[in-house]
């Protein structure tokens, strides 16, 4: 059984800028789980778009890694009616809000 993951921006763009926090063979194994389907990656458009803003003024090796995850993502493009079910959420955090209304959006 495949397990859905949203995935945060922030700890995507860790894992593209090859910080030391994580090592080479920890994102080795993240991006082995998603080519195997082991587990299913969700990120939303704005983190996406996020995440590529950042990445286009990094190195090339970045932008590659983008290229390949992106075909392993899910995106759930934010409309009107998902900006809404957000809204309407009890979370202080909106860009978690959205990502959650994207998740009730994908069931």
């Amino acid at each position: 059984m495949k397990m859905n993951v949203w995935l945060d921006p922030a700890l995507l763009l860790e894992i593209f800028q090859n910080r030391e926090v994580y090592s080479s063979s920890n994102n080795e194994e993240f991006l082995l789980l998603l080519k195997q389907h082991n587990i299913r990656g969700h990120i939303t458009s704005v983190g996406r778009r996020r995440i590529r803003r950042i990445l286009e003024s990094q190195s090339d090796s970045a932008s590659v890694s983008l290229t390949k995850v992106k075909s392993l993502l899910t995106v759930c493009e934010i409309e009107s009616h998902v900006y809404e079910s957000a809204r309407s959420l009890p979370i202080i955090d909106f860009e978690s809000a959205l990502e959650i209304a994207c998740a009730e959006e994908l069931e």
